[in-house]
């Protein structure tokens, strides 16, 4: 958060302070200029924060200008500070400019490292210009694994989406299986918003495609999940939305995207039933609690669980998203099924995405780039 980001700044700068006065005080006559090139440093980070608070501003005002959108976010540069990969670990994800357009800080990309962080640029610098290759990416992302699944999958798909694109998916699928696993979904989330301009045709076959998938998508595989569900949401036409209710009305909805994100992380037992109830401690009464399903939501239910919380008033999603914090608090990992899981909740039902403990984290086996799991 904002507050967050500028007590890490103070807390740095004091400290930078108190070691170049020490050494000032024990190193040689040269240690002066040294001092002065630390406080250089940490002034222009403190010159950097009105570009951060801009750069907030305009992704929430759909009236930015042009300018506030391309904020040169190299401002936020730490090169010149002597204790850069310290901060670096107290720093959220910063705004991110895909196509001239200013997103906001992604929470979730912060258990991401640098490197992988800076993977997801590198992929959206070489397709955001490009309306085939954003397409492709996420047609990428719904086909199989195994190159013989994934060339019959193209194979039927060719009459529909032409040999220009039929060309473009095949370059785009090593590119979305070198980043790990924990990636791929920041990437597709970023490039949504270029949906929004892109060719109503280009939409429509998008559209199709994902239609077409979104039957097909396993229990368990939270990426196709996601991918199918949201190209939906984003590219199908505007509707009357109904009047919203009140979280407690929507409570056996509330219940099963809980104990769905549990199942992502412990499966049945003990671990996962933990993890349930203390997403609901609090939120409702146990009279309206569901029992702790035994196997995991079928897709179809799946998605009639998003349909009943999307209804939810605002303040109570807002509530529903700290539940989910909770069920994911316990047993202090993450895995990518479950941070699948929930940014596609978020993202389906419109809810803030929840602020997790800083001290959950993915296990390094989670973050490793490998093949995609395969597509049933």
């Amino acid at each position: 958060t904002p507050v967050r980001f500028k007590q890490a700044i103070t807390e740095e700068r004091r400290r930078q302070s108190a070691k170049a006065k020490l050494a000032q005080a024990a190193e040689s006559p040269g240690a002066a200029n040294a001092h002065a090139r630390t406080e250089a440093g940490t002034v222009g980070v403190s010159a950097a924060m009105p570009m951060v608070a801009a750069a907030g501003s305009a992704a929430r005002s759909p009236a930015t200008s042009g300018t506030q959108r391309t904020i040169d976010t190299d401002g936020l540069s730490l090169e010149s500070s002597q204790s850069r990969p310290a901060m670096a670990e107290t720093l959220p994800t910063g705004v991110r400019i895909v196509a001239g357009r200013t997103l906001p800080p992604d929470i979730l990309r912060s258990r991401l490292s640098n490197d992988q962080q800076a993977a997801i640029q590198a992929c959206i610098a070489q397709v955001e210009k490009n309306s085939n290759a954003v397409q492709a990416t996420y047609i990428a992302a719904l086909l199989a694994a195994e190159p013989a699944k994934w060339r019959m999958q193209l194979t039927k798909l060719a009459p529909v989406i032409g040999i220009e694109l039929f060309k473009e998916i095949q370059v785009q699928i090593p590119r979305l299986a070198a980043l790990a696993p924990a990636s791929r979904l920041p990437l597709l989330a970023d490039l949504l918003s270029l949906l929004d301009d892109m060719d109503p045709a280009h939409r429509k076959r998008l559209r199709g495609v994902a239609r077409a998938f979104a039957p097909t998508v396993a229990i368990g595989d939270m990426l196709r999940y996601s991918v199918t569900r949201v190209l939906e949401k984003r590219l199908a036409k505007a509707t009357e939305q109904p009047l919203p209710v009140a979280l407690p009305e929507r409570a056996q909805q509330v219940c099963e995207l809980y104990a769905s994100l549990a199942h992502c992380r412990f499966g049945v037992g003990k671990g996962g039933l933990n993890s349930y109830r203390a997403g609901l401690m609090g939120l409702m009464p146990p009279q309206k609690w569901v029992t702790f399903p035994e196997a995991p939501l079928a897709v179809a239910s799946l998605d009639a669980a998003m349909a009943g919380v999307a209804q939810i008033h605002p303040t109570g999603k807002r509530s529903f998203s700290e539940g989910m914090a909770r069920v994911i608090a316990v047993g202090g990992r993450l895995t990518v099924p479950q941070v699948d899981l929930l940014r596609g909740i978020c993202l389906l039902v419109d809810c803030p995405v929840p602020e997790i403990p800083v001290d959950v984290v993915y296990d390094d086996a989670d973050v490793a780039p490998r093949h995609q799991a395969s597509a049933r």
